[in-house]
């Protein structure tokens, strides 16, 4: 039977990838889902499972990628926030502590 296995997977491959609507084929998807099958005989129904834990994996890669982006970035500093003050528009000499109260409750807000 290994003989005909190949151009079976590859034939189940092929229907998976033609009619599945929101999969575009990438060498890391493709290497994903042939891991996720571990060596079995490939169905619809397993490459179906497996593409759902893919996108489920691409997810999580991608919340993780704007979390570490996010951890790099420096921190907001009262000297950077007065050289925001002649862009408040609000006129007088307290631009700067009008600007940085208003930014530090930003800041503070609970999500």
């Amino acid at each position: 039977m290994p003989h005909i296995a190949m151009p079976c997977d590859a034939a189940v491959f092929f229907v998976f990838e033609c009619g599945e609507n929101d999969y575009s084929s990438l060498p890391s998807r493709r290497q994903f889902l042939r891991n996720y099958a571990g060596g079995r005989p490939l169905s619809l129904a397993l490459l179906r499972s497996a593409w759902a834990a893919c996108k489920q994996h691409e997810a999580a890669a991608e919340r993780g990628l704007l979390f570490d982006r996010s951890a790099n970035e420096p921190a907001v500093s009262e000297k950077g926030l007065d050289s925001l003050a002649p862009l408040s528009g609000l006129g007088g000499s307290h631009n700067g502590e009008v600007l940085r109260s208003g930014v530090a409750r930003m800041l503070l807000l609970p999500c």
